[in-house]
């Protein structure tokens, strides 16, 4: 199976949503039921996804084969005073907002081919850290972003009102 990376462009919008919406179906059932499914859909979505695909401190690697798009990465950089290095300098940070490979294509590399171009264009525009967020009762996604070799670095906890 042949996979290319690449930038994501406006055109891949409505895939890019699409699959996103799986993404969030996946996280409400499975890890937070206050999750939006149709977040991907409505104003916000749609306004978070265009400036992913046109900002430039914001970029979406999109996965594909055959023409067909099966999975992406959303990232952006920012410049975040939590962070701070030994001079106390204000950290440059580059995340990953969220991804996703379609369930029938995972387990082939083509989540690490996505973090690896992440990590390549987080060091091209001088990112000092690179970070991700994960649900913790999603051991798979741990487990995968620890052989991507990110540690885990902080904890956060929450209680439903």
């Amino acid at each position: 199976m042949n996979i290319q990376i690449r930038s994501g462009k406006i055109e891949d919008l409505g895939e890019i949503q699409k699959l996103s919406h799986l993404l969030f179906v996946k996280e409400q059932r499975e890890y937070d039921s206050l999750y939006d499914t149709d977040w991907p859909f409505n104003e916000t979505g749609i306004d978070f996804f265009k400036k992913q695909l046109t900002d430039k401190n914001r970029k979406v690697f999109i996965a594909e084969t055959g023409g067909n798009i099966i999975g992406y990465l959303a990232a952006s950089i920012r410049s975040d005073d939590e962070y701070k290095n030994t001079k106390n300098e204000v950290l440059k940070i580059a995340e990953i907002n969220n991804t996703i490979v379609l369930e029938e294509y995972r387990s082939r590399g083509i989540g690490t081919q996505l973090v690896d171009d992440f990590k390549k264009w987080a060091k091209e525009n001088n990112a000092d850290r690179i970070m991700v967020l994960a649900s913790s009762p999603n051991l798979k996604g741990i487990d995968f972003y620890k052989k991507q070799d990110f540690e885990v670095f902080e904890i956060g906890l929450k209680k439903d009102l």
